[in-house]
């Protein structure tokens, strides 16, 4: 017995405790096979969570992972179980997070609770993020001085080559100053 009408999702009957009257006397439980309706779950919807996208979203080989959460107040939720991306302008969903520069958009399911029905692939406009092409430094290189450094009328071509753990850079392109030349 509740001790006042439901709230939470269910099936729910109804009985009644009638008063004596001038025409009827007091009855108690009065029901019927009729008197019952359910409380579906309802759908969650994306105001349902809060979005925190991942820090320092410069491309860095890490992978950047958003961080969502069921806002408080809610009762009866299941619970968030996978958060995944999805680059914008592609098809591919994962549950890996993304670690190359591009926008990404934020999917999550989540699980069957008492009140809420469970569902994938929830994403909101807002739930996206951009990691942003960082800009190369000298750290990011290997140089290989050229051999045989002595005059002898042939081209000194110096080498520099991107370090084995990083990719996704462009074409590079060499230029040579003098040592006093401004630069």
């Amino acid at each position: 017995r509740l001790s006042s009408a439901p709230v939470d999702a269910g099936e729910y009957t109804v009985k009644i405790d009638a008063a004596n009257g001038n025409k009827y006397n007091s009855a108690s439980d009065v029901t019927s096979s009729e008197w019952k309706f359910t409380i579906a779950k309802a759908t969650p919807v994306a105001s349902n969570f809060t979005f925190t996208p991942p820090s320092a979203l410069v491309y860095d080989g890490t992978k950047k992972s958003a961080t969502m959460t069921i806002k408080s107040g809610l009762s009866g939720f299941g619970s968030i179980s996978a958060v995944k991306y999805r680059k914008v302008g592609e098809s591919t969903i994962s549950a890996t997070a993304p670690d190359s520069a591009g926008t990404y958009e934020v999917l999550i399911d989540v699980s069957s609770g008492n009140n809420y029905a469970s569902v994938t692939n929830l994403t909101s406009s807002g739930w996206k993020f951009t990691i942003e092409k960082a800009v190369p430094t000298s750290d990011d290189f290997i140089f290989t001085p050229p051999s045989n450094l002595v005059y002898d009328g042939s081209r000194k071509n110096a080498r520099v080559t991107l370090k084995s753990d990083l990719s996704g850079m462009g074409s590079i392109t060499y230029r040579y100053y003098w040592v006093n030349e401004s630069y």
